[in-house]
């Protein structure tokens, strides 16, 4: 949350987790706060969650 808090609207940041629950607790939270999201299954069996900040009042979604 805190790092989120420093970006701009439109600017991503990138979280790398090591099990499910942390993928599925990090995007579950960027989504509630209007966040979009993109998931990858890296090869290391680590995955790469990148979080694009939205301005207020903007639809959840993923990253295009």
């Amino acid at each position: 949350k805190e790092e989120l808090d420093k970006l701009t609207a439109g600017e991503i940041l990138e979280v790398w987790v090591d099990n499910e629950s942390a993928v599925q607790n990090v995007s579950r939270f960027a989504q509630t706060q209007g966040h979009k999201i993109q998931i990858k299954a890296l090869e290391d069996g680590t995955f790469l969650i990148q979080i694009q900040k939205q301005g207020k009042g903007k639809p959840v979604g993923e990253i295009s």
